[in-house]
């Protein structure tokens, strides 16, 4: 085997595990995708609720903002690596492109995190305005019609 086929033999091995791992990449930021989806749809879900739990959507919003963190470097990192391959391979706009869909993803990701911070704030605000103290107690206590003290006395037979 000549010096120079070893070579590309090599060279071929090299960019077969870099697209490898670039893959493998991919692979995490698509299961990340899927994951903040899900804990979006979590969090509107328990906002939904009449009394949602406060520590259960601040959990999730939490790691949807995390996950859409890691997804945004990871896809400028993917963006900008293809960016540097074309370029080096085909003269034009190609990195400009790269750039431009890079600043479309990432505000798409910025508009999604904004929202879900004002559906949070919004029910935050909500739950804020929920005073318990505020309650009359009183009016959830029944009295008996014949006794007319809130504790039950007699037989069922009396009672009905």
């Amino acid at each position: 085997m000549s010096s120079d086929t070893s070579k590309r033999i090599e060279k071929v091995e090299v960019i077969e595990k870099d697209t490898s791992k670039r893959i493998e990449k991919v692979e995490v930021i698509e299961k990340d995708i899927a994951s903040a989806l899900e804990s979006a749809g979590l969090v509107v879900g328990e906002l939904a609720k009449d009394a949602p739990s406060q520590a259960f959507y601040e959990q999730h919003t939490k790691n949807f903002l995390h996950l859409v963190q890691n997804i945004e470097i990871g896809l400028s990192e993917q963006i900008s690596y293809l960016g540097r391959v074309s370029s080096s391979t085909v003269c034009g706009n190609t990195p400009r492109l790269a750039e431009q869909k890079s600043s479309h993803g990432q505000a798409c990701l910025r508009q999604a995190q904004q929202s879900l911070e004002e559906r949070l704030a919004a029910v935050q605000g909500k739950v804020a305005k929920f005073d318990c103290d505020s309650v009359d107690m009183s009016a959830l206590t029944t009295s008996h019609p014949v006794n007319g003290s809130g504790k039950l006395e007699g037989t069922p037979m009396e009672l009905s």
